[in-house]
């Protein structure tokens, strides 16, 4: 997969302004994201500090994390994970 610096004209830091944690029907937890690929994308932080999303209709693009991107990104995945424990009482 090719890893973009930019997506429809936007960098990984705009796209993951709005992103949030939100619980899935299955009781996990995720990062969604708004807008930059369809109306939901799932947003998942990579070990070469770069970001993969991926929309329902199966479109995946990576992009390149510039320090605020990563930054935001190690923190909703803290986030997603802190909520998982708590909610399984692990």
């Amino acid at each position: 997969m090719e890893i973009k610096k930019t997506h429809k004209g936007k960098s990984a830091n705009q796209i993951l302004k709005n992103a949030k944690v939100c619980e899935t029907r299955t009781g996990g937890f995720e990062i969604f994201v708004n807008g930059c690929v369809g109306d939901n994308a799932i947003a998942m932080l990579t070990d070469n500090e770069t970001v993969v999303l991926e929309n329902y209709d199966g479109d995946t693009f990576a992009m390149y994390l510039g320090k605020r991107a990563l930054k935001k990104m190690q923190e909703l995945t803290k986030e997603t994970e802190f909520l998982y424990f708590k909610k399984h009482n692990l």
